[in-house]
């Protein structure tokens, strides 16, 4: 992201906040703003690197309730070390309006909504890896007793370089152990009604707890919409989603997006089941979407059993030929003594050799025996059918080779 033209309220943060990060980070502009504040882009000239800092909005910095949610976010991130998850580097405070802000790992592209409409639709890889991801990190914070309660493609975000997805905005986490309930206090209560209604689950929706299980029907949504290129619920008002989520099952992934594997959409839809207990884990969906490196390394890969057979069928072809090529190099190394004469040895079979041979016209003419022609034909045919077999067979294998790769 490039940084933001410069308003009056944004020149007097960014001022307060070089005040406060100076010497280690030098601000260069903001990059981008969210429901509690705005987030711009540093240099640490130390490490020459770029940082991101998240600086809460003036008029919420007086809030108690809004500066421990952001406390939270801080505490959150850094207490999970995953590849996924943005990294904390720091927190403080500016020292004229008192205004916290945390300073965190830069990732250079877009969050997962501009990133999809950028991108238009999505392939299954494409899917698989970011869904993955997502998981993966989720299934690291719900091990530490966290839950996101936001998951939504404005809070994933996609590295340009790798395509890498990571997982941003522990604002609202719900703590789940009592040793993180005492250090951590909780901001929300049961009636509280937290997270963004197009990506909540029913039970988020009924105020009832939340658990690991909320956040995976937060990434099924997210998942469906990344290969159906649209929300499960897409009703046009607030309440009418909310009761959908409570109520309605979403249309199959695979009537929207037929070219889509069975297990891939058969996960999403247990994500989206109404039954928390029913849905999968985090961890279950992360091992699902990205395979151990093991299992990357199966052969056959899924998928390429045919191509496993035309492979055989090729080396079989070219075995015969081969074979064919060894009888025929042996009879014309070891031909019969009728056949060996001074000169070109082929000559023996033109229609002079009777005269060159001294012999009067009629006279019967000594050729090679039965078996030498015999072999000798059969080997070429043997090696003129092996090689145009082949090449029909290496046509359509290159075809189906095509086919497989354009399917993943």
């Amino acid at each position: 992201m490039e940084p933001e033209a410069r308003d009056e309220a944004t020149e007097r943060i960014q001022e307060d906040l070089a005040q406060a990060l100076l010497p280690r980070y030098e601000i260069l502009g903001r990059i981008g703003r969210g429901g509690m504040g705005s987030v711009f882009l540093a240099r640490e000239p130390a490490l020459k690197r770029l940082v991101a800092v998240k600086a809460l909005d003036a008029h919420l910095a007086a809030s108690s309730v809004a500066r421990q949610r952001f406390e939270r976010e801080a505490r959150a991130a850094a207490a999970l070390s995953h590849p996924n998850v943005i990294r904390i580097y720091g927190v403080g405070e500016t020292p004229r309006d008192r205004v916290p802000f945390i300073v965190m790992q830069y990732v250079e592209g877009s969050a997962l909504n501009q990133w999809q409409r950028e991108h238009g639709q999505v392939k299954e890889v494409d899917a698989r890896r970011i869904v993955g991801q997502v998981a993966s990190a989720l299934a690291a914070a719900h091990r530490h007793g966290f839950v996101h309660r936001d998951i939504k493609p404005g809070n994933i975000l996609i590295e340009k370089e790798t395509g890498d997805a990571f997982v941003a905005d522990f604002g609202i986490t719900a703590i789940l152990t009592e040793s993180l309930d005492t250090a951590v206090p909780k901001l929300t209560t049961s009636a509280a009604l937290v997270g963004t209604p197009a990506y909540m689950s029913p039970e988020q929706i009924a105020r009832e707890p939340v658990t690991p299980k909320s956040d995976m029907y937060s990434l099924g949504v997210v998942a469906y919409e990344l290969l159906a290129q649209q929300l499960p619920f897409p009703e046009g008002t607030t309440p009418a989603m909310l009761a959908a989520h409570m109520l309605d099952s979403p249309q199959p992934v695979l009537k929207l997006r037929p070219d889509t594997s069975p297990e891939m959409a058969a996960l999403v839809d247990r994500c989206l089941m109404k039954e928390a207990n029913t849905r999968p884990t985090a961890a279950q969906v992360a091992h699902a979407m990205l395979p151990s490196f093991e299992a990357a390394l199966a052969w056959p890969p899924p998928g390429l059993h045919a191509l496993q057979g035309r492979a055989r069928r090729l080396a079989g072809i070219a075995l015969v030929s081969g074979v064919g090529a060894l009888v025929l190099a042996i009879l014309l190394a070891f031909p019969p003594e009728v056949v060996r004469i001074e000169g070109v040895w082929w000559e023996r079979f033109g229609p002079q050799a009777g005269s060159q041979l001294g012999l009067e016209s009629g006279a019967a003419v000594e050729t090679a025996p039965w078996w030498w022609w015999l072999g000798s034909i059969a080997a070429l045919v043997t090696i003129g059918g092996g090689l145009l077999w082949m090449l029909v067979a290496g046509l359509r294998t290159r075809t189906a080779l095509a086919k497989a790769r354009a399917l993943g």
